[in-house]
């Protein structure tokens, strides 16, 4: 892809008065400009001292604004050419992304299985950077991981963060899904950035998802919001490659 012409400006507000992370704020500004048609595949952003200068950002701040873009597919990084749009991928509603509900609607069995509740602080629990700053330093943290099976056979292992919710009962999560269960609290998921990949299975992976050490896993890392900003849940997921693939419906 060659880069056309002078890097553009493109027309973004930032509130600092609203709990939205403000590298969220610049990550969707930019995306939504993107999707729409505004910006074309092959066109330069400004640099990213720029933007951070002229919005009055900092650095990190713009560059995990980037990261979020790159990981999506929207925009990609080239030495001595900056910072490049790509043709934007499509993408769906977050209700789309529940794997119990989805398996259900086909007529499947799905049952899940507990590996792990653990709540804690973002200091006494292992929650990844990008978690640890949606959150305070001493806020709750819950950290689940579920083994999702249909008729008995392993499909998917599960491992989701999010703010403690003493409302959100362990039991009710296994019987209807995480989804669902969020929804019956007052929690209303709205705009999710799905990344999805392939790799290895790891031994632990293997044996749980009873597949040979060296199978071929799925992956998908989803990152999710409400209607106001604030953030729902971190989902890194592992499903069985030889019993699972990705569908999406596409209208032109």
């Amino acid at each position: 892809m060659v880069a056309r012409g002078r890097p553009i400006n493109l027309h973004v507000e930032i509130n600092r008065k609203i709990s939205a992370p403000l590298w969220h704020q610049l990550s969707e500004a930019i995306g939504e400009q993107i999707r729409g048609g505004h910006v074309s595949a092959g066109e330069r952003l400004e640099s990213e001292k720029d933007l951070a200068s002229r919005l009055g950002l900092s650095r990190p701040t713009v560059r995990h604004a980037m990261d979020v873009l790159v990981r999506q597919g929207m925009v990609v990084r080239k030495q001595g050419a900056g910072t490049q749009v790509l043709q934007p991928r499509h993408s769906r509603d977050v209700s789309e992304l529940s794997l119990f509900e989805d398996l259900v609607r086909r007529g499947e069995n799905p049952s899940t299985k507990l590996l792990e509740w653990t709540v804690g602080t973002t200091t006494n629990i292992s929650c990844g950077p990008m978690v640890a700053g949606l959150l305070g330093p001493d806020d709750r943290v819950l950290r689940m991981s579920r083994l999702r099976m249909v008729d008995g056979m392993p499909l998917a292992i599960l491992t989701n963060y999010m703010p403690e919710r003493p409302a959100l009962s362990p039991d009710e999560v296994l019987k209807v899904g995480l989804y669902a269960s969020l929804r019956a609290i007052g929690v209303q998921p709205k705009v999710a950035h799905l990344t999805i990949g392939a790799r290895a299975l790891s031994a632990l992976e293997g044996r749980l998802l009873d597949e040979q050490r060296r199978g071929t896993a799925l992956t998908s890392e989803r990152l999710v919001f409400d209607r106001s900003g604030h953030f729902v849940e971190y989902g890194s997921h592992v499903y069985r490659a030889s019993q699972y693939n990705v569908e999406l419906n596409l209208v032109g």
